[in-house]
């Protein structure tokens, strides 16, 4: 019988809203071990590398691989979400995704209506 803790390290949510008057908050994220399934739940945020302006908004799921650099996350309105750790393997085990395709970016979730309670799921690398 496989449990999820054959395949989870960890499980963390957030719960954050930014103060009064900013609809926008910036704020480094640093390094990270992990791979990670992350849900956002109201807004989405944005990912932008400390070099440059820029900032892609992601989508609100997504699968994240071992991050070997920091990244600045913007963050619009109210940052609610759920991070899901995987174990070292578990991601390659579960979807066959070898981790080097993963470091320092990921796949998103992508999911579209196809008929009557059918749905399409692609998937992305960022």
């Amino acid at each position: 019988m496989l449990r999820y803790s054959h395949y989870v390290s960890n499980i963390l949510t957030v719960d954050a809203v930014s103060p009064p008057g900013l609809n926008e908050v910036v704020t480094p994220y640093p390094p990270s071990p992990f791979q990670s399934l992350l849900f956002y739940c109201n807004d989405p945020v944005s990912i932008g590398h400390p070099d440059s302006e820029l900032f892609e908004k992601q989508r609100l799921i997504v699968f994240n691989g071992p991050q070997l650099s920091r990244v600045n996350v913007k963050v619009h309105g109210q940052l609610r979400s759920i991070r899901v750790d995987f174990l070292p393997g578990a991601l390659h085990r579960i979807l066959r995704i070898p981790m080097q395709e993963m470091l320092n970016g990921g796949f998103e979730f992508v999911y579209r209506r196809t008929g009557p309670g059918e749905f399409a799921y692609l998937c992305r690398c960022i």
